[in-house]
């Protein structure tokens, strides 16, 4: 999880944007709990797969919720979210990002790619929206982790793709 410093760089960017997060494969909730005491309206989001999942710790005051491994979570406000990726194995974030266009933000905990083929432990790699230019990167910094070489990247949705997108729902 992240220091009280890292966590309060992302709190300010949610807060001054009004957003609340999503944070897809969440695990126990301890980044996630970090958020929401700070104030954040968070969801917590993991696999149900393992019997082992109904017993594990959980940080969260709302509790996580669990989907299977076929299926997203809906997202009620996607304008008003932002998702996050922290520490993801093989995250489904392409279609979590496809399947919300609204979303204005994200938040990527993990190792840093040096190119996008490369192959890292995170999947995303956290800085996997550099190469995209339909996002712009707002804050990339380190991450305190287990593993050495963590980075807290967040980026947001260029401007007009969320105009287009608007204009493509009405």
């Amino acid at each position: 999880w992240l220091t009280s410093g890292q966590t309060a760089v992302l709190v300010r960017l949610l807060q001054e944007r009004g957003l609340s997060a999503v944070s897809i494969g969440c695990g126990e909730g301890a980044f996630e709990a970090q958020l929401e005491e700070a104030g954040v309206p968070v969801r917590g989001v993991d696999l149900d797969v393992l019997p082992s999942y109904k017993t594990m710790r959980c940080f969260l005051r709302g509790g996580i919720i669990r989907v299977r491994p076929d299926e997203l979570f809906r997202i009620d406000e996607p304008s008003r979210t932002c998702l996050c990726f922290v520490w993801g194995r093989a995250l489904p974030w392409r279609e979590y990002l496809s399947c919300y266009p609204q979303v204005p933000l994200v938040c990527i905990i993990g190792e840093s790619a040096s190119t996008p083929e490369e192959s890292v432990a995170t999947v995303p790699s956290s800085n996997a929206l550099e190469a995209d230019a339909s996002w712009s990167r707002l804050h990339c910094g380190p991450a305190r982790a287990v593993h050495g070489g963590a980075v807290m990247c967040v980026y947001e949705r260029a401007p007009a793709s969320l105009t287009s997108l608007a204009a493509d729902e009405l």
